[in-house]
């Protein structure tokens, strides 16, 4: 805020007067935000270079989907577990000057395997293969546990590859292994804080049938 002074000479005594001047600002603090659908809440602000001189309105395109809980002249709340994933635009606008305003773009994200829970049997010769939704968030670790030397491991291919703990890919193949037992597969977001899913590999012995079962 400024104030511009003007001095006016007449006959009658020199007059001097003044108004106040605004220098309106409108800058949120994040550029891009992305933000895992589980996230209880997420919050937008305003850095500290802005000035508005007066209220802020917030507005978000397209208006469906993200489930907005509360805004004022400073910070914009939502809840991404009741928002629809997907990018959305949200924009501050100073009340006072409609030129000015910023805008930030917002991911909701999700992740989820298909399918969430397989079964196969020692000794199998075939993978298991477990693939991200085709609306997943796509920059992505993948882990096995329990880690055993003779249990299941994580393969990019179903017929080839090498072994691994974490995989950077969409799709993975797991192998069988020589126990029973119950793996899970965890895929987390590497860049989006708390973006998890799970999905669950039971290893079973294979059924035998003798002759007069058949």
């Amino acid at each position: 805020k400024y104030e511009v002074y003007a001095w006016f000479p007449s006959m009658f005594g020199d007059n001097l007067s003044y108004a106040p001047l605004h220098i309106v600002q409108v800058d949120i603090e994040q550029d891009v935000i992305n933000v895992a659908w589980t996230a209880p809440s997420a919050t937008l602000g305003l850095s500290p270079n802005s000035y508005a001189s007066g209220s802020v309105d917030w507005t978000v395109s397209p208006s469906n989907g993200l489930s907005v809980t509360s805004s004022d002249d400073a910070t914009f709340t939502f809840i991404p577990t009741n928002s629809v994933p997907g990018e959305y635009t949200v924009r501050a606008t100073s009340a006072i000057v409609a030129g000015a305003y910023d805008e930030t773009t917002v991911n909701v994200v999700k992740l989820e395997v298909i399918p969430a829970s397989a079964t196969n049997h020692v000794f199998a010769t075939h993978r298991t293969e477990f693939s991200l939704s085709t609306d997943s968030w796509t920059n992505v670790a993948w882990t096995i546990t329990p880690d055993l030397p003779d249990g299941a491991q994580l393969f990019v291919d179903a017929n080839g590859g090498v072994g691994a703990s974490s995989l950077s890919v969409q799709t993975v193949h797991v192998s069988s292994g020589i126990v029973t037992n119950t793996y899970t597969l965890t895929v987390t977001g590497t860049d989006v804080d708390g973006l998890e899913a799970e999905a669950s590999l039971e290893i079973i012995a294979p059924c035998l049938l003798g002759p007069d079962l058949k």
